[in-house]
């Protein structure tokens, strides 16, 4: 194993480890930091085991670890923990070197950070990264965008993990300077939010004015996923609409909320049959109390996608076994 990493990740949540996993995949040496220094001896004695990582307990042991130009990719929360981390690297690193915030960041805080960054001498990139847990780990689109000098130095990495299309083209390119990245990234989670809520109308119109079942609607979107509908979206409403409760009813049709349908989606669990409690994600789309379309306002409230503990605390699902017809 290389004694330097070509990239280090600041970190270690599902999201990350996946990235490293798929980075490490495509032939490169990774070094890890996480805040809470277990995650890293979890993760190094789990799934990084006799793997090329570079496990760091401090922030001097993690830029030590790395080739110059360092490259820092953080995939923390949005917000005040990017800036902290952002001045908790500063004193380690020199000018040249390149610090990657690949969160879900506001494009005008990305502007901000990219001058600060660049009037310390280094350069920094804001990056969106798209397909969840598992584009992550199997090919990501990746949207980078910030200080065009730094683009030479992670173009290679990021092309190489990113998704391709049918001919081999990488689904990530140079967006363009200071927050265009993100900006790409907040447009893309727009028109995804606005197919979702297209979803959602087709689903309360063939339910609550045509009186499809569960499965009629699951037909009807297997059949669109076969044409030019093919999406993930799609294939999951299909998924979503013939996922059968332990009692061979659809669970779909047992969620009530604050007398509103949820449309609940259970990534993990669907594809691959795990407990409740290793869940990662909850897809919602709430419809209106009286079904049908709401007079004063429209059909469906809002879309939004919460971490499972909330999720949980907020819908009590009587169950989360069943059968995928």
């Amino acid at each position: 194993m290389k004694t330097k990493a070509d990239i280090g990740l600041i970190g270690l949540a599902v999201m990350g480890e996946n990235l490293v996993l798929n980075m490490e995949r495509n032939g490169y040496t990774v070094a890890l930091h996480n805040r809470t220094v277990e995650k890293v001896d979890k993760f190094m004695n789990g799934r990084g085991k006799d793997k090329n990582f570079i496990g760091a307990h401090s922030i001097e042991e993690f830029i030590t670890s790395l080739e110059r130009p360092r490259k820092v990719m953080l995939l923390v929360k949005a917000g005040k923990p990017v800036d902290d981390f952002i001045e908790i690297l500063l004193p380690h690193l020199e000018e040249g070197d390149i610090i990657i915030d690949g969160g879900n960041s506001h494009f005008p805080d990305t502007i901000r950070r990219t001058r600060y960054v660049e009037s310390k001498g280094l350069l920094f990139i804001g990056t969106g990264v798209s397909g969840g847990e598992e584009g992550a780990l199997k090919g990501p689109s990746i949207m980078p965008g910030g200080s065009a000098e730094a683009w030479p130095h992670v173009k290679e990495i990021f092309q190489t993990i990113s998704a391709k299309v049918e001919d081999g083209t990488p689904c990530c390119d140079w967006v363009g300077d200071d927050g265009a990245g993100h900006f790409v990234k907040m447009v893309h989670n727009g028109i995804e939010y606005g197919d979702m809520q297209l979803i959602s109308e087709a689903y309360n119109l063939m339910k609550n004015l045509l009186g499809m079942s569960a499965d009629e609607m699951h037909e009807v979107f297997k059949e669109w996923n076969e044409g030019e509908l093919d999406s993930y979206l799609i294939e999951i409403t299909r998924d979503i609409l013939g996922y059968l409760d332990e009692d061979g009813e659809p669970l779909v049709e047992k969620i009530p909320v604050d007398s509103r349908f949820i449309f609940i989606y259970i990534q993990d669990h669907i594809r691959k049959h795990t407990t409740p409690d290793s869940l990662h994600e909850y897809w919602f789309i709430y419809h209106t109390p009286t079904g049908g379309v709401d007079q004063n306002g429209p059909a469906l409230h809002m879309t939004e996608k919460l971490p499972v503990n909330q999720a949980v605390s907020v819908i009590h699902p009587p169950s989360v076994k069943g059968n995928m017809q």
